[in-house]
C-alpha cells in the first residue's frame, strides 16, 4: 500500500477533495500545500521558511499532501510513492473554482491558510484557464523523469472508477 500520495492538478480539478476521500480509504494524515503556505488575509509565507516546513512534512512516513506550487513539485516527487495528476480540461476546473467559490464565498475553507476567505477573481480565472498551457507540460516531463508510481486521470468519471476499484481491492 503506498504511504506517501502526492495529488497534482490545476486548481478546481477536485485536489482537496481527492485527498479526503483517499484519507477515508487509507487512515494517511493530510496535508495541504495551501494551508502550509498562505498566513492569515492572504499573506505568503517565506519561501525559505514553507520549504522548511514542507520538507518536514515530507520526511514524515506517511501523508497525502495536495497541492500545485510547481516550483516544489520536484523536491515532493522525489519522497512520493504515488502520484496523481488530476489532467482535467480547462472547463473542468473553471467550472470547479466557480463551484467553490459559490459554496464558500464569505467564508474560509479547512484546506486554506486562516482567513483567507474564498475569493474569485480574473486574474485567477485566467491562471486556471492557462493551466494546460503553462504548467501541464513541466508537470508531465517531471513525472517522466520520477522514479515513482503515478496515475493521470482525465475526467472524473475515470478517477471515480479508479477510486471506487482501490477501495474494493483494500489499496
Amino acid at each position: 500500500m503506498h504511504q506517501r500520495i502526492l495529488i497534482i492538478g490545476c486548481s478546481g480539478s477536485g485536489k482537496s477533495t481527492l485527498s479526503r476521500q483517499l484519507q477515508t480509504l487509507t487512515n494517511l494524515p493530510v496535508v495541504h500545500l495551501d494551508r502550509l503556505f498562505w498566513l492569515p488575509n492572504w499573506e505568503q509565507k517565506d519561501r525559505a521558511l514553507f520549504i522548511e516546513e514542507l520538507t518536514h512534512e515530507l520526511k514524515q512516513s506517511r501523508w497525502i499532501i495536495d497541492g500545485n506550487f510547481d516550483s516544489t513539485l520536484e523536491l515532493r516527487l522525489s519522497y512520493a510513492d504515488l502520484v496523481i495528476f488530476l489532467d482535467y480540461s480547462r472547463i473542468t476546473c473553471v467550472k470547479g473554482v466557480v463551484k467553490r467559490y459559490l459554496r464558500y464565498r464569505g467564508t474560509t475553507r479547512e484546506d486554506m491558510g486562516d482567513s483567507c476567505e474564498e475569493k474569485l477573481d480574473w486574474a485567477f480565472l485566467k491562471y486556471v484557464w492557462t493551466f494546460n498551457q503553462h504548467s501541464k507540460q513541466n508537470i508531465s516531463k517531471q513525472l517522466q523523469h520520477a522514479t515513482v508510481d503515478s496515475v493521470v486521470f482525465k475526467n472524473r468519471k475515470q478517477l471515480n472508477g479508479w477510486l471506487k476499484a482501490y477501495a474494493q481491492n483494500g489499496r
